[in-house]
């Protein structure tokens, strides 16, 4: 349960996460509408990109999660070895 736990923790945190990181890439790409006023297929453009970019962000984040966590087992079982 502990476990459980944990890692729906870990992934509300990362879904708050990625929404910044997509608020700081859409702000970024300094996306321009050709008016004043935005059309509905931009704004719908918009919701797109932002969802792409959410699961995007979302996944390179638990890939990078999981990739520290095998790093961080492998040396400290490495080190570990040569004690006596």
């Amino acid at each position: 349960m502990k476990r459980l736990t944990k890692e729906v923790l870990l992934f509300v945190f990362f879904a708050y996460l990625s929404v910044w990181i997509v608020m700081l890439v859409l702000f970024l790409s300094d996306l321009r509408s050709s008016s004043l006023a935005i059309s509905q297929i931009e704004e719908i453009f918009l919701i797109q990109l932002s969802i792409v970019y959410w699961f995007s962000s979302l996944i390179l984040l638990y890939v990078l999660r999981l990739l520290l966590v095998f790093l961080f087992k492998k040396f400290s079982l490495t080190s570990n070895e040569g004690a006596p």
